[in-house]
């Protein structure tokens, strides 16, 4: 029978997830507040890993971080409904609100 401690799920939150990454595209600078400190694999949810990823390839290679440019290299995230998620977000301060919440996340 399968040990129930291998059953369990790790802690996540999707809105945090998604709020910080949906902030990453509003504002131009929210990487460099919380890039050295958040990182792909602090991502419960592998599509999220995969985008945040992506930003931090973008910003490393000094090329733009917009929904434009993420869409064209992502192709393995389920993109429309992520993209309207996204759109509803209110500021670009949630990343820096959600941050150690997702990182606190990552390290249980």
């Amino acid at each position: 029978m399968n040990d129930p401690k291998s059953l369990k799920v790790p802690p996540h939150d999707i809105s945090a997830e998604k709020s910080v990454l949906g902030s990453l595209l509003l504002d131009k600078d929210a990487f460099i507040k919380i890039g050295d400190i958040l990182h792909g694999d602090d991502f419960y949810f592998e599509n999220n890993a995969i985008i945040y990823q992506t930003i931090e390839d973008l910003f490393n290679k000094r090329k733009p971080i917009d929904l434009l440019t993420l869409a064209s290299l992502i192709t393995r995230c389920s993109w429309p409904a992520t993209k309207r998620k996204w759109e509803r977000r209110p500021s670009a301060a949630t990343s820096r609100r959600f941050r150690p919440r997702l990182t606190c996340i990552s390290m249980l």
